[in-house]
Parts: structure tokens; sequence; C-alpha cells
């Protein structure tokens, strides 16, 4: 069986860094506990998941 990946997202402050990584269920569990402030929530695009796993040491 094939099982598909999870998508991954992004919550990022309200000045575009990223804080937390994760499954939008984890992003929803985080934002709950930690938000402060504005912040956002966005999918990574795929492309920089191939690059970042390419380059992860």
């Amino acid at each position: 069986m094939n099982r598909a990946k999870p998508q991954l997202f992004n919550v990022l402050d309200a000045n575009g860094q990223v804080i937390y990584q994760g499954t939008i269920n984890g992003c929803s569990h985080w934002v709950d506990l930690h938000a402060r402030g504005k912040i956002c929530v966005e999918r990574v695009r795929r492309s920089l998941r191939k690059k970042e796993a390419a380059h992860a040491y």
C-alpha cells in the first residue's frame, strides 16, 4: 500500500519567520497553545520541501 506523505504547513510570525512546521493538526494545536500576536499558517510548497530534503545533513 502506497501512502501519501502528509501535507506540511508553516506557522509564520508577523515578520514572516517560520516558528513551527508540521501537519495542519499539529499547527492548529501549536497555535492554540502558543500563539501571541499576529501569525499566519501556510502550506509548504513542494519544491522547497524537496530542496530542503536534498540539503539536509
